[in-house]
């Protein structure tokens, strides 16, 4: 069970740092941007989905693995791995739901001509919002490599 918790959190963390350092950047670069971000939309909120099943799923799976294992197998340092891990968890589902709201409302007051916030968003708004989304993005690409490591540590200490 924690062999499958490692292999999500290594999906999760490569999609975050593959797609932000690497996909959307090449997007801009090679498209005309009203296209790359159309797609980079899109992008985001696929990855954003994929990070909110991530999440949740790396939650069940860390309390399955402390009701199954019982106190035998988790000593007060492994248990500290744990909780780590669940908190940076929830920290990157928070996060997600941070930016699955500004991701819509960037998407579609910019590509739906039917959208309530079409006409009302400037482009001061945007480009706060695109900010936001960016220092979001940063920190829950941070949050993906910590816990990563956390989820190492406890997979490591588990099997000593």
């Amino acid at each position: 069970m924690l062999s499958i918790l490692s292999i999500i959190s290594a999906l999760w963390m490569g999609a975050l740092v593959s797609i932000g350092g690497l996909v959307i950047p090449l997007l801009f670069k090679i498209l005309e941007k009203s296209i790359a971000g159309k797609i980079a939309g899109e992008i985001f909120i696929n990855l954003n989905i994929f990070g909110l099943a991530s999440g949740l799923i790396i939650i069940l799976l860390l309390n399955q693995a402390v009701k199954s294992s019982g106190k035998q197998l988790f000593s007060s340092g492994i248990t500290l791995h744990v909780k780590k891990c669940k908190f940076y968890a929830l920290w990157m589902i928070l996060c997600i739901i941070m930016l699955i709201f500004i991701t819509y409302i960037i998407y579609n007051a910019k590509y739906t001509s039917d959208f309530i916030l079409a006409n009302k968003i400037t482009l001061e708004m945007f480009k706060v919002l695109h900010t936001f989304s960016s220092i979001i993005y940063g920190v829950l690409t941070l949050f993906s490599i910590i816990l990563y490591i956390q989820v190492t540590k406890l997979l490591q200490n588990n099997y000593r």
